[in-house]
């Protein structure tokens, strides 16, 4: 498990100051809890509610109004992408290596999207990975369109002539 500091500038931040007991403290949660340098972070929403001891709809509810607010994203009801993840981490040498192999070992072409979007955002850095490539081999939405069947019974009958 990584070593997480919290920047006392965390609290200093306009966001942070209006959230709710709760929601600062699924806040908090996420960014010391993630186990990825990349600021993905895959856990049951059930799983959170045991380590804060926020009721399971306290959870939904703050991670509504945190994804809402577009600190983070949730992707396929499995991942949480924690946006500022990184402006409170130092990406330097190793973390970025580190980052780097996170990000390649995930196949999923939106939850990559959603990260770069934010990474970018975030940080002065290049993407640490070339995502063009996972995007062209697991497209988010390509319809598949074959060949009509009309067609394909045209050109069986030039065949057969």
């Amino acid at each position: 498990m990584p070593f997480r500091y919290v920047d006392s500038k965390f609290w200093e931040d306009s966001f942070i100051f209006k959230l709710s007991p709760e929601e600062k403290l699924i806040y908090l949660y996420l960014i010391t809890r993630c186990p990825l340098q990349s600021g993905i972070f895959e856990v049951p929403i059930e799983r959170i509610s045991f380590e804060t001891g926020c009721k399971l709809d306290v959870v939904k509810k703050a991670l509504e109004h945190l994804e809402k607010e577009e600190k983070i994203a949730i992707v396929d009801n499995k991942y949480i992408i924690i946006k500022n993840f990184l402006k409170y981490q130092p990406i330097l040498g190793k973390v970025y290596t580190k980052i780097k192999k996170e990000l390649s070992a995930f196949k999923n072409p939106k939850l990559l999207a959603v990260h770069k979007k934010f990474w970018e955002e975030i940080t002065n850095e290049p993407y640490p990975i070339d995502i063009s490539s996972i995007l062209h081999k697991y497209p988010i939405n390509t319809p598949s369109m074959g060949i009509p069947i009309k067609e394909k019974e045209k050109e069986k009958e030039k065949e057969k002539e």
